[in-house]
């Protein structure tokens, strides 16, 4: 709504989350399935139930430093990348520290709370940005860091332009860290010239899916798929509705999954007509919802730093 409104009014934040959290204050039920999330948030931390070791917890240290760097961040992993996809949070770390950056992984964070935010639940959102807030300034002060970087196009979308402003206005002054999602900090911070060129070559024709979260949401287009042409092997393949939802987020896979599987069916169309081998993203809802999409199918679905990090490692083979 908001890229086609000719005063570009904020629909979503100011019309349709808006009503929401009037919904919520008057006591109207979440719908099924979106309390949940909600309730783990407060519970635990974490908007998912714990599975398998956590990344935070199976890291061991805090501090992922090397020789020489040329920058220190902190990284916010947000609750998929600690509880469901751990090996795509390493190889995150992998891919910054063979590009000479250090990293810092808090062991103490906090969700997001975009769950809250999207669905009305301000009350939990609004005390889950001030603990995000005294986490990430606390650590960036005892790590000398003022840069956070995000594996997650919702988490943020959410630190940027909902966790930003509340605390500005709440006390005057925004967050004294800067948020970048992972490719758009290697494109243009560390800067195409200068990233450690990967070397091992993945044969693959590859597509990608831009996460409504980091395009429309952040405004990073182009630099996931310049990360991904720097590949030795990747045949890019752009797909003309590669910006087109895939029907998990803003609540939609949770709260209404029969509408969710229509998005997601329209979906896998567009990118099984690329011809593709694999669809890349950067979005752990995103990865989740397209992998489940494509059960059935030879089509692989990986994120960027997954495959940046397979690279990489075969380029030392």
């Amino acid at each position: 709504c908001e890229d086609i409104c000719p005063k570009k009014i904020k629909i979503p934040a100011l019309a349709v989350e808006l009503l929401r959290a009037k919904a919520v204050e008057a006591g109207y039920p979440l719908a099924e399935g979106q309390q949940g999330f909600l309730d783990e948030v407060n519970k635990t931390g974490r908007s998912v139930p714990e599975k398998d070791t956590p990344l935070l917890a199976g890291l061991g240290t805090e501090e992922f430093l090397v020789e020489n760097p040329r920058g220190r961040v902190g990284f916010f992993t947000g609750c998929l990348i600690d509880y469901r996809m751990q090996s795509t949070g390493k190889a995150l770390i992998d891919v910054l520290n063979i590009n000479n950056i250090d990293v810092i992984v808090p062991k103490e964070q906090w969700c997001c709370a975009s769950p809250a935010f999207r669905t009305g639940d301000l009350n939990t959102a609004h005390a889950a940005v001030r603990r995000v807030t005294e986490l990430f300034e606390a650590a960036g002060e005892k790590y000398n860091f003022d840069t956070v970087v995000v594996a997650c196009a919702g988490c943020g979308k959410t630190l940027r332009e909902d966790h930003a402003p509340f605390i500005e206005e709440e006390r005057g002054t925004p967050p004294n860290f800067k948020v970048y999602d992972m490719a758009e900090y290697m494109i243009d911070v560390i800067g195409k010239e200068n990233i450690v060129p990967p070397k091992g070559k993945i044969d693959l024709k590859v597509t990608y899916h831009e996460p409504c979260h980091l395009g429309r949401g952040q405004h990073v287009y182009e630099q996931p798929v310049e990360l991904l042409k720097m590949i030795p092997g990747v045949e890019y393949i752009e797909d003309p509705y590669k910006n087109r939802c895939c029907g998990a987020g803003g609540g939609v896979r949770a709260g209404q999954r029969e509408l969710s599987q229509k998005i997601a069916n329209t979906k896998k169309e567009y990118i099984e007509a690329t011809g593709a081998d694999m669809v890349t993203t950067e979005c752990p809802f995103c990865t989740i919802q397209i992998n489940d999409m494509m059960k059935g199918t030879e089509m692989k679905v990986r994120y960027i730093p997954d495959l940046l990090a397979e690279s990489y490692r075969k380029g030392k083979e």
